[in-house]
C-alpha cells in the first residue's frame, strides 16, 4: 500500500482524533501547559507538520485518573513508524501535536516502566513493580473486536506515541493499568523485555500464529528488527525450514544465529531458482516445490510480489510490513494455487505468552539489540537508527541515565 493509502488504512479503523477518544475514557493525553511550579522532565517529542522532533523539557505527568500509573522508563527504544511519524504520515498524530505549540507529543510505544505513583483504583500493581508496557493498551479485551483477536480496532485502544504521550522520556502515565501493563519476570533482560512491547508480538501476531506449522517451508522477507523477530517466534513451531531473505549479510547472518537454516540475497540472479531447489529436495518428495508460509517484513513492492511467486499450492503469505508501496495482486494466481493472503496490525494478545517463552529461555531476543545508549542521549540513536546499513543498527536500547 501507498503512504497515503497507509494513512487512509489508519483512518478506516475508526481512529478518533485524540480528543474524541480521550474524551471517551475521561483520559487527558498530555499535559500541555508548563509552569514553574510544576515539575519537569525531558521528553522526545513530535512537534509537529514539518518540524522534527526534539529533546526538551516539558512537564512531569502526573495521575489524572484513579485506574492511572506513573512510571519511571527504565528502557525503551526505536521503532521505524517513529521516523514515518516525524515525516508527516500519520495525520491524527500530526494534528495533536500541530495543537500544542512548540510542545508537541511525546513519541515511543516500546519498553518497561517502573511504577513510581499508583492510582486508588489500581489493585494488582504497586509501587517499585517492574513492568512491560505493550505498544497498545486495551482495556476491554471482550468486545466482538476484541475476541476476534483485532483488539488494534477496538475503540478503547490507546497508542502511546500516536494518540497519547510516549516512551521517549523520562516518565509516563499508563491509562488501565491493571488491564494495560504486564509485570515483568526478574530473570529477563532488559533488552529482551523491550522487544516483547512490539517487535515480537507483532512479527509472531501477523507472521506467525495460525500460519506457520510443524514442518513447514518458511520464507521470512527483510531481516530488519521485525523480520528477525519473525524468524525467531517462527521457531517456536518446529519448521523444517526457515529461509532469511535480505541483501544485507550482516542481518543474514545474525538470522542465522537466531535459528535461520537457510540465508539468501534476493538479488543473486538465481535466487528463486534457489528457492525452488531447497524446497523440492528428497525431504519434501511428497509436496510441491515452494514455501508452506512466505512472510513479508521488507515493507517493498518487489517482495510481496516475490513472495506470492514462491508459495507452494495451498501456501499462505502474511505481509507483517506496513506501508508498502501498492502492490499488484493477481488473484487469479491466488486462487489456482489456493493461496492465502493476510495482514493486519500488532493486537498485543501474545505478549503474556512470548513473555513466558523467553522467561523460560525458549526465546532469546537479545540478539537483535544492535547498539545501547543512555536516555539523554536520544537525538544521537536516533541519527544511528536513521542510518541503519552504515551502522549496522538492529535496534538500539536506550536506558534511564540514573
Amino acid at each position: 500500500m501507498s503512504e497515503t493509502t497507509l494513512t487512509e488504512s489508519m483512518q478506516v479503523l475508526s481512529f478518533t482524533s485524540a480528543a474524541e477518544r480521550d474524551s471517551q475514557h475521561k483520559l487527558t493525553p498530555i499535559n500541555d501547559t508548563l509552569t514553574t511550579a510544576q515539575e519537569t522532565m525531558k521528553a522526545f517529542t513530535f512537534l509537529g507538520t514539518g518540524k522534527g522532533a526534539k529533546w526538551q523539557d516539558v512537564s512531569k505527568p502526573t495521575l489524572m485518573d484513579p485506574t492511572e500509573i506513573i512510571g519511571k522508563v527504565k528502557a525503551t527504544t526505536i521503532c521505524g513508524s517513529d521516523p514515518q511519524i516525524i515525516n508527516g504520515l500519520l495525520p491524527t498524530t500530526c494534528k495533536v501535536a500541530d495543537s500544542k505549540p512548540g510542545r508537541g507529543i511525546t513519541l515511543g510505544h516500546e519498553g518497561v516502566v517502573e511504577i513510581l505513583e499508583v492510582g486508588s483504583e489500581v489493585k494488582n500493581l504497586k509501587k517499585g513493580d517492574l513492568c512491560i508496557l505493550p505498544a497498545i493498551l486495551n482495556h476491554c479485551g471482550c468486545c466482538h473486536l476484541c475476541n476476534r483477536k483485532v483488539q488494534y480496532t477496538c475503540p478503547k485502544t490507546h497508542y502511546p506515541g500516536v494518540f497519547m504521550d510516549g516512551m521517549l522520556a523520562e516518565f509516563i502515565r499508563v491509562p488501565h493499568a491493571d488491564d494495560t501493563l504486564l509485570l515483568a519476570p526478574s530473570n529477563v533482560s532488559l533488552e529482551s523485555l523491550v522487544m516483547l512491547s512490539d517487535a515480537l508480538p507483532t512479527s509472531y501476531e501477523i507472521g506467525v500464529e495460525g500460519k506457520v506449522q510443524e514442518g513447514d517451508r518458511v520464507a521470512v522477507f527483510g531481516c530488519g528488527p521485525v523480520g528477525l523477530s519473525a524468524i525467531l517466534t517462527a521457531t517456536i513451531k518446529n519448521p523444517a525450514m526457515l529461509i532469511a531473505i535480505d541483501t544485507n549479510e550482516h542481518r543474514l547472518q545474525i538470522a542465522k544465529k537466531i535459528g535461520a537454516t537457510h540465508l539468501l540475497n534476493p538479488t543473486q540472479p538465481d535466487f528463486a531458482q534457489r528457492v525452488i531447489q531447497l524446497t523440492s529436495g528428497q525431504q519434501f518428495s511428497d509436496r510441491k516445490p515452494g514455501v508452506d508460509v512466505a512472510i513479508d517484513c521488507a515493507g517493498k513492492s518487489g517482495s510481496v510480489t516475490v513472495a506470492q511467486q514462491l508459495v507452494t499450492v495451498g501456501g499462505k503469505v502474511a505481509v507483517v510490513a506496513c506501508g508498502i508501496p501498492e502492490t499488484p495482486v493477481n488473484f487469479f494466481e491466488l486462487q489456482k494455487k489456493s493461496i492465502t493472503l493476510s495482514s493486519g496490525f500488532l493486537s498485543g494478545h501474545s505478549v503474556e505468552y512470548l513473555t513466558e517463552l523467553v522467561a523460560n529461555g525458549t526465546l532469546d531476543p537479545s540478539p537483535l539489540v544492535s547498539h545501547k545508549f543512555k536516555l539523554s542521549e536520544i537525538e544521537k540513536a536516533y541519527d544511528v537508527f536513521s542510518h541503519a546499513v552504515e551502522n549496522n543498527t538492529i535496534k538500539v536500547l536506550l536506558v534511564n541515565d540514573d
